[in-house]
């Protein structure tokens, strides 16, 4: 993507772009942003519905109903995709379902098969022919979209955490194994996510334990530190700059891992000039965004011998 034109955030004009279950939720506010930033942008969603409103919206725009966890499902949308764009430059593996709420014993056995196929299977089937492609563009983006769950776990939400923990170790992975390639892999850990999917997971839980939506609500928020929810947009804003280049030039880039779960304050993967982006409510993994050659699968303790002394919410050194 050399000699390109940028815009602020370092997302080229006509950058391509594909985003899993674009059409709604997160991902209809990860289009959004990627398109009003000059993207060529390929959405993929299971709702007919969605996918008209996202095409009404954005008629410039392509949209596909797509299972990310069927194999020729996605085998098809990468075959459109790729043929409308000319190639591929970001991949935003977004698609994914909350999963059964309940006590281990009484989980579905069927239901839990289905959450792992769609929101961890559908990642590796979308990585995995997105890869080939990226690679072709001389590198780019991956950005899987995990959770908070992904590193704490949710009591009675079981299929949903272990879902969002594969995604980390699939991110963690690909990220040493594409660093070389140019391709960066990042995942973006949100918090309680505004919107009806979460409502209809507190109800669940509310009506399990005998107590109001309302105080079920309460006890969620009292978990966050600003009492509120993130929103999809706070989450498309984190997206659209792990999509440009600019996470390479981060201190301690090189380094496999560049980042644990930290809060944004306290990150050293968000560079000074990018302050503005961070959020108390949202996490970021930030894997291997630039390795350095013979770093790929490499050793984390240089990073935390460079990061002892410093403070936990001091800014990254430029020395």
């Amino acid at each position: 993507m050399t000699g390109k034109d940028w815009n602020m955030l370092g997302i080229h004009e006509g950058a391509r772009a594909i985003v899993t279950a674009g059409a709604s939720g997160i991902g209809r506010a990860v289009a959004d942003r990627l398109a009003g930033q000059g993207c060529r942008v390929v959405v993929c969603d299971i709702s007919e519905e969605a996918l008209t409103g996202f095409s009404d919206s954005h008629p410039e725009q392509k949209a596909i109903k797509v299972d990310v966890s069927s194999d020729a499902d996605v085998d098809a949308l990468f075959a459109q995709a790729t043929d409308h764009l000319g190639g591929l430059d970001i991949l935003v593996n977004n698609a994914g379902i909350a999963g059964e709420t309940g006590r281990i014993e009484d989980l579905d056995a069927a239901e839990w098969r289905k959450c792992l196929d769609v929101s961890l299977t559908g990642q590796f089937l979308c990585a995995a022919r997105a890869v080939p492609a990226i690679r072709a563009a001389g590198g780019g983006s991956v950005i899987n979209i995990s959770s908070v769950a992904g590193k704490f776990g949710y009591a009675f939400r079981t299929p949903y955490a272990s879902a969002k923990y594969g995604i980390i170790g699939l991110t963690e992975s690909l990220a040493k194994e594409l660093g070389p390639d140019g391709i960066r892999v990042n995942a973006v850990l949100p918090g309680i996510v505004e919107g009806p999917r979460i409502q209809v997971v507190i109800a669940d839980r509310a009506r399990q334990t005998g107590v109001s939506h309302a105080e079920m609500e309460r006890q969620y928020l009292k978990k966050v530190s600003m009492r509120q929810m993130v929103t999809a947009r706070d989450i498309a804003e984190m997206v659209s700059f792990l999509a440009s280049p600019s996470p390479a030039s981060c201190p301690d880039s090189r380094f496999p891992s560049v980042a644990t779960s930290k809060p944004f304050e306290s990150e050293y993967n968000v560079p000074k000039s990018d302050y503005h982006l961070r959020r108390h409510r949202c996490y970021s993994h930030a894997f291997n965004v630039s390795l350095s050659p013979g770093d790929a699968g490499g050793d984390h303790r240089r990073l935390n011998r460079r990061r002892r002394g410093r403070g936990r919410g001091d800014p990254p050194s430029r020395a």
